[in-house]
């Protein structure tokens, strides 16, 4: 299902880019992702390198970002040599289980 209606065979409330032709419906796509690491005892978890998220460019423009840990995390941003962005998460206290979720428009 579109997240914005259809009418007339036009996509209405969806974001447009202009071209010699004129108008047209650019494409939105939702990317979710989660991955879960399980220890059978409390574990000290060292710095994660996430890449996560699409690299943005004249063709793709990203509309949010959210990155979510559990345990809590501080985050610190970078961009690598290739221009994407790298996100290093850094854990103050022990954990079970490692949980990160990522949802990207």
């Amino acid at each position: 299902m579109l997240p914005w209606p259809v009418v007339a065979g036009y996509l209405s409330q969806c974001p447009r880019r202009r071209t010699m032709a004129g108008w047209i419906a650019m494409t939105v796509l939702h990317i979710d992702h989660r991955t879960v690491y399980s220890y059978p005892r409390p574990v000290l978890l060292g710095p994660h390198r996430l890449m996560l998220r699409p690299r943005e460019s004249r063709d793709i423009r990203l509309i949010s970002v959210d990155i979510a840990t559990s345990p809590p995390a501080t985050f610190t941003w970078a961009n690598d040599v290739f221009g994407n962005t790298v996100a290093t998460a850094s854990f103050g206290q022990p954990a079970s289980a490692l949980t990160i979720d990522s949802h990207v428009t």
